[in-house]
């Protein structure tokens, strides 16, 4: 099974866009021939965050 897990800490993501985004990323998934247990998470953040780290 592939797991796709989703974190919007900006706000911005629009509901209607994670349809495309998991379009997306399953067809990342098909093109590097990943089968089998995967999970993948996107976090989406602003600027600020990544500078925090």
């Amino acid at each position: 099974m592939f797991t796709i897990d989703f974190n919007d800490h900006t706000d911005l993501v629009k509901d209607e866009w994670y349809e495309q985004i998991d379009k997306l990323l399953t067809f990342a998934k098909e093109q590097e021939q990943i089968e089998g247990e995967a999970e993948l998470s996107v976090t989406f953040v602003d600027k600020d965050e990544i500078q925090e780290n």
